[in-house]
């Protein structure tokens, strides 16, 4: 039998990352929809959103947009495929309340920064934490420093599926799970 699966891949598409207080989440969509700051967008009051984020280096913090939201994030969704980040460095850096991640979608194939997109994540979840990334391909990354540092909490229950994963790229892997 041959199989064909086709996924809802918008190239073309713009990327917007949407944060909502309905849910406290942020979400990462691809497509040509008008999601505008004070409209509902999939059933979910928008609260601030972004764009021009996938062909932007982040060195700092406040680099990233939505730092802002790091107190109240609970969840964090990559809803549509197509967006491809060259950095998600600081990305979810000291969003300690997120019990939910949502990333598979994420096209890291072009990533070539990650540092400090998870350290201190999650670092009062007490709850179980599972996050799988095993769909990442992180062959073009070459800094993942300190990519982990302090994600989880030693009271919870913490899963981070990496097992596809090839280095191949030849990474900064310094403190990456420390």
């Amino acid at each position: 039998y041959n199989v064909s699966v086709t996924a809802n891949i918008n190239k073309n598409g713009r990327a917007i990352a949407v944060y909502s207080n309905t849910d406290n989440s942020l979400t990462f969509y691809k497509n040509n929809d008008t999601i505008t700051v004070g409209s509902t967008y999939k059933s979910k009051a928008v609260t601030a959103t972004w764009t021009d984020f996938e062909n932007k280096y982040c060195y700092g913090y406040s680099d990233v947009g939505w730092e802002g939201y790091w107190q109240t994030c609970q969840k964090i969704v990559v809803y549509d495929y197509g967006i491809k980040p060259v950095d998600i460095s600081w990305w979810f850096d000291s969003f300690g309340w997120v019990t939910s991640y949502d990333l598979n979608k994420l096209d890291t194939s072009k990533c070539e920064r990650m540092n400090r997109a998870f350290k201190n994540a999650s670092s009062h979840v007490t709850s179980t934490l599972s996050i799988d990334l095993s769909a990442w391909d992180v062959s073009s990354c070459y800094n993942m420093e300190q990519m982990f540092e302090s994600f989880g909490n030693v009271s919870n229950n913490l899963t981070v599926n990496l097992s596809n994963w090839k280095l191949s790229a030849g990474p900064n892997v310094y403190r990456m799970f420390r």
